[in-house]
């Protein structure tokens, strides 16, 4: 066979097909008598056996239409072009307590391929309280202290409002927030109905974090109701209400635990706000929910994926039409994968795991930051972590695919077996009064603190490997700089902020506004909001 001679070129007709039979009979061959359950099954935390070979009856055995994307139940993806047409946001995160310091870092990452604004706030302000009404050490805690609606206006300076997503996550402090955004988009000339973006709560999740709430879950379910129901009518495409899988993620939750638990608790706020009048439709597409992304490539791409199927089947359940069913994804790397030591294997990492979201065809991207389990980013760590997601798009070419995954045999099988397992664990979370009932009662930390044990046991036994760490650690490597400010000294510097503030406002102008609210607040959800605004 020569080039001149294309004719007698082999095609893979050619070739004898082998038979599962055949291909079991010569690896059995090579185990030399070892058997072959035990060396060539494994299994996961999860408690799903992965096989050594799928084939075309592994898929028909679980799922015979695969379905197209943008169709339901959207394991696909949620819109007929996928990335190919509305590409995945890069959404980096800016954790920076003060506004000006966040500001500089989001105008510079503006103009080097980020696409969204993801400002995460402090625990003070998504507990709703201002830098001097709480702990120093809460302020700049996580994120940026906010106050005042010059806090906001200053950290998103030269940011087009109308044009650009902004990703806030608000919890307690929502209502006040969202009047702070508002009122910020105002003074650029931008109405309510322009912004698009998340501006979210998650009461569970802070729950979860500090094992009580201030102001209780009923009342700040009629936050996320306030909030809620305004949007849905004055700013449409903003995104209220959170479910963030970082909390039992975190935590150690395996793969199955953390899609419950995020299903049981996004169940929890659609059925919350349909109980105090909002149409399913209009709540459902409220719900914005952010999924981590581990170290199992494969189990993660699946689970992202099962993420959608699950949720699509919750909407359904209450009546909530196809638009409704499609879940809004955002992706953010692990932080439980982070190393302090030998950080630079964290860039390693967080590829695989950002892959993993693209993939699977989420809406939008967090990529850590490689040193992120020590101190706040630099302009070189920020700027690795945005160019991973680009290198994804524009390198990589994963934006000219729509369904990357669709039709493999092994992921569409393991699509279906997570769904299988985290619906079961959806039912045992409702039989026993749903996500609030089973946090309150403990069988949530319980659960999760077995799957964290076992994992831990996993390490210290060196069945899991942990590069750079439990394997292959360079003992030469020298530790990361810490840096950043003193946190108890920046929260009183802001507590200083904020009573300055206080004291040089139009005093009376103020104090006319609020005694206005609660006139306003008879007026419904829109009056309230207009007199916070």
């Amino acid at each position: 066979m020569t080039p001149e001679s294309p004719s007698q070129h082999l095609s893979l007709s050619d070739f004898a097909p082998s038979t599962p039979a055949e291909w079991r009979a010569a690896a059995e061959k090579l185990l030399k008598g070892a058997p072959f359950d035990r060396k060539m099954i494994s299994h996961t935390d999860e408690g799903i056996d992965l096989l050594p070979i799928y084939t075309e009856e592994n898929l028909l055995t679980q799922s015979a239409d695969l379905g197209v994307p943008g169709e339901a139940p959207y394991r696909r993806g949620t819109t007929v072009g996928g990335s190919v047409i509305h590409p995945w946001l890069v959404a980096q995160e800016f954790p920076y307590a003060t506004a000006g310091e966040a500001n500089a870092a989001l105008r510079d990452d503006m103009s080097r391929g980020q696409t969204a604004v993801y400002l995460p706030l402090d625990r003070a302000t998504r507990l709703g309280l201002d830098a001097d009404k709480t702990e120093p050490s809460c302020v700049g805690l996580g994120g940026l202290s906010v106050a005042s609606v010059e806090d906001l206006t200053t950290a998103l300076g030269g940011i087009d409002l109308a044009s650009t997503p902004v990703h806030l996550d608000a919890d307690l402090g929502t209502p006040a927030v969202a009047a702070m955004l508002v009122a910020c988009a105002d003074r650029s000339g931008v109405p309510a109905d322009h912004l698009h973006g998340a501006l979210t709560a998650d009461p569970i999740g802070l729950l979860l974090i500090h094992g009580a709430l201030s102001c209780g879950l009923s009342a700040a379910f009629d936050r996320m109701h306030l909030v809620s129901l305004w949007a849905a009518k004055h700013a449409p495409a903003l995104r209220t209400i959170g479910v963030r899988s970082a909390v039992t993620h975190d935590a150690g939750a395996d793969a199955v635990q953390e899609l419950a638990c995020s299903m049981a608790t996004g169940l929890e706020y659609l059925r919350a706000m349909i109980q105090r009048g909002m149409p399913v439709d209009d709540a459902a597409q409220q719900i914005w929910f952010s999924l981590s992304s581990g170290s199992r490539f494969f189990m993660e791409v699946a689970k992202f994926r099962a993420a959608r199927m699950l949720w699509a089947t919750i909407v359904q359940a209450f009546g909530g039409s196809p638009p409704a069913q499609q879940l809004r994804l955002h992706v953010r790397t692990s932080a439980f994968t982070m190393s302090a030591v030998d950080p630079y294997v964290n860039l390693l990492r967080t590829t695989t795991e950002a892959l993993a979201g693209a993939i699977s065809g989420c809406n939008s991207i967090h990529v850590g930051f490689f040193d992120e389990a020590v101190r706040q980013p630099d302009e070189f760590s920020r700027r690795i972590a945005r160019n991973t997601q680009v290198i994804l798009q524009s390198e990589a070419h994963l934006r000219k695919v729509i369904d990357p995954a669709g039709g493999s045999w092994f992921i569409e099988t393991l699509t279906d077996q997570i769904v299988a397992a985290a619906w079961t664990q959806v039912q045992e979370i409702e039989s026993a009064g749903g996500m609030v009932a089973a946090v309150m009662t403990g069988i949530i930390q319980a659960r999760i603190g077995r799957s964290a044990a076992r994992r831990a046991d996993g390490i210290a036994r060196r069945q899991e490997t942990i590069v750079g760490v439990t394997a292959f650690a360079n003992a030469a490597e020298t530790p990361l700089d810490r840096r950043g400010a003193d946190p108890v000294y920046m929260g009183e510097q802001r507590a200083n902020d904020v009573r300055s503030y206080r004291t040089q406002r139009d005093s009376s102008g103020s104090a006319a506004a609020i005694a206005r609210i609660p006139r306003r607040a008879k007026e419904g959800p829109a009056g309230l909001m207009a007199g916070l605004i």
